[in-house]
């Protein structure tokens, strides 16, 4: 009745389209299997039998009003090279790079800013006094 997931396969849009826009789920995911539980943006849970939401507070609203998660793959070549070490056979390489591609990520890392903003300094710097240099000199 509400499954918990929903994997489409099909290049038309107008038809996974058409799938999304009318049934209920826990999520979609299309011309994949499962990709949409690794990603972390994505609500993944069920509605209805298929299992319901946190309750209390915002979290009561938030299960009333379902986020229905869809990812689309779109086949585009890079990715699918990228993508190509999920498949077997896997190779310490693979695993190496899927590994990689897995870890939790941290926010950007800001420690080397100052050293960007002095060097930016320094270049408007260089470019004023040079300008001001060929003025004078005309």
């Amino acid at each position: 009745d509400k499954p918990l997931s929903i994997y489409i396969f099909s290049e038309n849009v107008q038809d996974r389209n058409r799938i999304i826009e009318n049934t209920s789920c826990g999520g979609i995911c299309v011309n994949d299997t499962m990709a949409h539980v690794a990603v972390e943006a994505l609500p993944f849970g069920g509605v209805g039998p298929s299992g319901m939401g946190s309750y209390h507070g915002k979290y009561s609203f938030d299960t009333f009003v379902h986020k229905k998660s869809c990812l689309t793959k779109d086949f585009n070549p890079i990715g699918e090279k990228l993508a190509a070490s999920r498949y077997p056979p896997y190779s310490e390489s693979k695993l190496s790079f899927l590994s990689t591609l897995l870890k939790k990520r941290q926010g950007i890392n800001l420690h080397f800013l100052p050293y960007v903003l002095m060097f930016g300094i320094g270049v408007a710097s260089t470019l004023i006094v040079s300008t001001l240099l060929k003025r004078r000199m005309k």
